[in-house]
């Protein structure tokens, strides 16, 4: 399809130059030009790619959806709850500037009683709780007219933590080169410290650190040295 996709940007371009074309597909040559954010499924993001089309001026990010499964993280029910919140040191280590997540809502059966996501026509199974990060209020219909939001997951939550972790570390990374160029030596290794251990949490895509005490461990280093840098600034 990508002969198609080039016609469809192209058309794009011309309607509104200030539009940004956003492909779910790694970087492929016949493509250069044609898209401005790639998001590959994260276990087709490679790495030298990615880096070199951001070099030339385009952006990166990635997503999960039914896929990719263990080794890789995902946000499914039956997997380990930092596996949801790991992907966003994953994006602080590699430079990776969005994640694309397809819904929140895929009711198209009770999420509370059936946690295996299905397609529409009920032939494909996307994975347990895939698609469903939010919940409906109340359990059964009760017939009356209900004003309410909807209730979060523990997945949910475990993912605004690792986006916080996000911030954590990119102020971090702000705070050490401010020390670096106001010539605090000290200060700036004290940083890049505790930034090394951070980046020691996540190895690749798929080699990541399993135990949530190591995770509080190092986000705590990450929060003091930020803190000092910050303080001294």
């Amino acid at each position: 399809h990508y002969a198609m996709l080039i016609e469809e940007a192209r058309l794009w371009r011309e309607a509104d130059r200030g539009l940004r074309v956003l492909l779910t597909e790694q970087p492929e040559e016949p493509l250069f030009g044609s898209v401005d954010i790639w998001s590959p499924v994260l276990d087709a993001y490679i790495r030298k790619n990615c880096q070199a089309r951001q070099a030339a001026g385009d952006e990166v990010w990635w997503y999960v959806c039914m896929g990719p499964r263990h080794p890789f993280p995902n946000n499914f029910i039956d997997y380990p709850a930092i596996d949801h919140r790991i992907l966003h040191w994953m994006n602080w280590k590699f430079g990776v500037t969005g994640v694309l997540y397809w819904q929140t809502m895929f009711w198209t059966q009770d999420p509370w009683t059936k946690t295996m996501c299905r397609s529409e026509d009920g032939k494909t199974l996307f994975g347990n709780g895939d698609g469903v990060l939010l919940y409906p209020s109340v359990r059964q219909k009760s017939g009356k007219t209900l004003v309410e939001g909807p209730l979060d997951s523990i997945r949910w939550e475990m993912i605004r933590e690792g986006i916080e972790d996000y911030d954590y570390l990119r102020l971090l990374d702000d705070a050490v080169k401010s020390a670096v160029d106001r010539g605090d030596a000290k200060l700036a290794r004290i940083g890049t410290a505790a930034l090394t251990d951070a980046g020691g949490l996540v190895r690749t895509t798929a080699d990541y650190e399993k135990d949530p005490r190591k995770l509080y461990t190092v986000r705590r280093k990450v929060a003091e040295a930020l803190e000092r840098l910050i303080v001294k600034r």
